[in-house]
């Protein structure tokens, strides 16, 4: 993606809720990829703004592979539990604490400059993009995370919340304990295709199935995608989640999000 080079163009995922595509767990030459390539797909000073901007936060190299771009503490990415790809904290983080800085979100104003970001990025990457970005705000934008940032996932009952939307954490958290976002607070309860920011709902539901459930306004329906082992759980499209005080753990009737996943 340097250079003036003619950069090459993929057709639009249409077969992510099908395909089993692999989740990867990327590292920061692919993030990396993705961020030049949202430079590369705006145009003027929007990409020269953010060109600069983006040299500015990635020129700070990873000391270890716990301290990630992006974050302001030491965490852990793994593939290892029911909601699939997930952020951990590596030490104990007091409350209060701003875990991520939100430096590498970028927004899309309209479905055009979505499209000719997607355009750009193969079909597994489009499917991961769709899966993490997320409708948020008045202005009808659709918002996502080029970093390790689009793992955080989402905490299916309040108890198990640790960030809140600006990304501190709203109680002390223990090493080893997963960093999780309550999505309602910030995922745009109006997406209804052909509503200000439905257009975000219609290109993600063309990749992922269904327009009208995966557009839907409903969290649980909204974040149900990126839990592949909770969705193994249960046939049914919406998992009924039940918390287990002694375990702090969900036990399923049926599925359960993702922009992180």
């Amino acid at each position: 993606l340097g250079g003036s080079t003619r950069r090459r163009t993929y057709p639009p995922a249409t077969d992510c809720a099908t395909s089993n595509y692999p989740r990867l767990m990327h590292g920061e030459e692919t993030w990396e990829f993705l961020r030049d390539a949202h430079v590369n797909s705006a145009r003027g000073r929007l990409a020269y703004k953010y060109k600069n901007k983006r040299r500015r936060n990635t020129r700070t190299t990873q000391t270890s592979p716990q301290r990630r771009v992006g974050f302001n503490v030491e965490v852990e990415i793994r593939d290892d539990g029911p909601r699939g790809r997930s952020v951990y904290a590596a030490r104990p983080i007091p409350k209060g604490t701003k875990v991520y800085d939100g430096d590498n979100v970028v927004h899309f104003d309209r479905a055009k400059d979505l499209v000719t970001f997607l355009k750009l990025l193969p079909h597994d990457l489009q499917c991961d993009v769709l899966l993490w970005a997320f409708p948020s705000g008045s202005k009808g934008r659709a918002y996502v995370a080029l970093d390790e940032g689009s793992f955080v996932n989402h905490g299916e009952d309040p108890r198990l919340v640790t960030l809140d939307k600006d990304c501190r954490t709203v109680r002390d958290v223990e090493a080893g304990e997963e960093l999780l976002e309550d999505y309602g607070e910030f995922v745009s309860k109006t997406t209804t295709p052909g509503k200000k920011n439905g257009w975000f709902s219609e290109i993600r539901g063309m990749a992922w199935g269904d327009e009208e459930e995966r557009g839907s306004t409903k969290i649980e329906k909204y974040v149900s995608l990126g839990a592949p082992e909770l969705r193994r759980v249960s046939g049914d499209s919406v998992v009924h989640w039940e918390f287990d005080d002694d375990d702090g753990v969900f036990l399923t009737g049926g599925r359960g999000r993702s922009l992180g996943g």
